[in-house]
């Protein structure tokens, strides 16, 4: 799979996976099958349930970001 070109991919309608949560959230929410397996108000509070994680990690600071941007400021 790795030596295929994104047109190869597309050729071979071969979907690329989710790659961030809101992706796989956004793709979730899309497919009718989960409304269908979870029911309503379970479908809809786990997709609130991600969307409001997703926020969270967005608006964390990691040891990462301090070590490389702290000594810009």
């Amino acid at each position: 799979m790795y030596d295929y070109s994104l047109a190869d991919l597309k050729t071979r309608h071969i979907d690329m996976l989710p790659r961030t949560l809101q992706e796989a959230i956004d793709a979730f929410e899309a497919d009718p099958l989960s409304r269908l397996v979870m029911g309503p108000l379970m479908y809809q509070t786990y997709i609130d349930f991600r969307r409001q994680e997703w926020e969270e990690y967005h608006n964390h600071i990691s040891d990462w970001e301090i070590k490389r941007y702290l000594k810009f400021f």
